[in-house]
């Protein structure tokens, strides 16, 4: 679970970005619908609220709210693959480790 998470985030992260760009906001939910989920799966709290702002803000159209959310988990992102990368160097034997919370 952790290694698939730092190994698909940053491509997250880039459509998250590109899509946010390009005003897409159908792709930008879904990308934010799909990153809430691997975040809150990982245990990184904090990144699944923001995506869970993103995935609401452009289902309701509201591109304008998004920017400062879509800058926090650009900020954020780096942080848990930080935080993660440790975990799974610590614990090299268990790479599903579960309950990890890089970011309550």
């Amino acid at each position: 679970m952790i290694g698939a998470f730092l190994q698909d985030t940053p491509k997250r992260l880039a459509e998250l970005q590109s899509a946010w760009t390009e005003g897409d906001l159908q792709t930008l939910r879904k990308v934010a619908h799909t990153l809430k989920s691997s975040s809150a799966n990982v245990g990184a709290t904090h990144l699944a609220k923001l995506c869970q702002e993103v995935e609401e803000q452009a289902r309701n159209g509201h591109s304008d709210s998004i920017l400062d959310r879509e800058r926090r988990i650009s900020e954020e992102v780096p942080r848990v693959l930080a935080a993660l990368g440790e975990q799974r160097q610590r614990n090299p034997a268990s790479p599903q480790t579960e309950g990890v919370n890089p970011c309550s």
